[in-house]
C-alpha cells in the first residue's frame, strides 16, 4: 500500500495474530523508507520470536547506522533478542551516555525491552541502568526505576525504593509501580524506607 499507516497497520495484525508462516513480508518492512513501519517491523520480531539467520543479523546491524535513533535501538534491542550483542550493546553503552535526555531516554526503554524479554540473565552492563537511575532528567530516571527491579536484588530495590522520595512525582509513581511489580520480594525494602521518610 502507498499509505506508510496502513503498512505499518498491516504488520502490527500479523504480528498480534501470530503470523510467523508470514515472517518474509514482515521482514520486507525493515527495507520501507517509512520509519514507522521499520519500527513496528521491529517490534514484531521479539513477539514473534524469529530465528536468527546471517542475512538477518547484517540487515539488523546495517541498521544500527540508520538516521533515526529510535530504528538504531530497536535494532539493538532485536539483535541482543537474537543472541548477537557486541555491537548492539557497545551501541546502547554510548547511546546511554548522550548528552540528550531524549536519547538517553530511548537507551533506557531498550533496555527495559531486553530485560523485559530476557531468558537467562540479563545481557548487558547493569551498571549503565543503576547510573541512569540518577540522572538530571526525570524522564530519564523513570524509565531505569522501571528497568531496575529485572535485576531482583535487594540492593537495588532499595535503591528503587529511595525514589519514592524523589522531587518528580512521575518517578515516585514508577518507582512504586515497579516495585509492587516485584512484590513480596521487595517488602522489607519498601518498609524500611517508608519508616525512613
Amino acid at each position: 500500500d502507498e499509505d506508510a499507516s496502513v503498512r505499518a497497520a498491516a504488520t502490527h495484525a500479523l504480528t498480534e495474530l501470530g503470523a510467523k508462516s508470514e515472517f518474509r513480508e514482515i521482514v520486507l518492512g525493515l527495507d520501507d523508507l517509512d520509519d514507522s513501519v521499520r519500527e513496528m517491523t521491529l517490534a514484531s520480531f521479539l513477539k514473534l520470536e524469529i530465528a536468527s539467520s546471517p542475512e538477518l543479523i547484517r540487515t539488523l546491524e546495517h541498521l544500527l547506522k540508520d538516521s533515526n535513533v529510535r530504528i538504531r535501538a530497536r535494532a539493538a534491542v532485536v539483535l541482543i533478542y537474537l543472541g548477537e550483542p557486541r555491537l548492539a550493546n557497545s551501541f546502547l553503552s554510548r547511546l546511554i551516555q548522550s548528552k540528550i535526555p531524549d536519547k538517553r531516554a530511548i537507551a533506557v526503554d531498550a533496555f527495559r525491552e531486553i530485560a523485559s524479554n530476557a531468558k537467562n540473565g540479563l545481557p548487558f552492563k547493569f551498571d549503565l541502568v543503576l547510573r541512569a537511575m540518577s540522572d538530571p532528567n526525570p524522564i530519564v530516571r523513570r524509565g531505569a526505576v522501571r528497568v531496575a527491579v529485572y535485576l531482583k536484588d535487594d540492593a537495588v530495590y532499595k535503591m528503587v525504593a529511595s525514589h519514592l522520595a524523589d522531587n518528580d512525582a512521575g518517578v515516585r509513581r514508577a518507582a512504586s509501580e515497579s516495585l509492587k511489580q516485584v512484590w513480596p520480594a521487595s517488602r522489607g525494602v519498601v518498609l524500611q524506607a517508608l519508616t525512613e521518610m
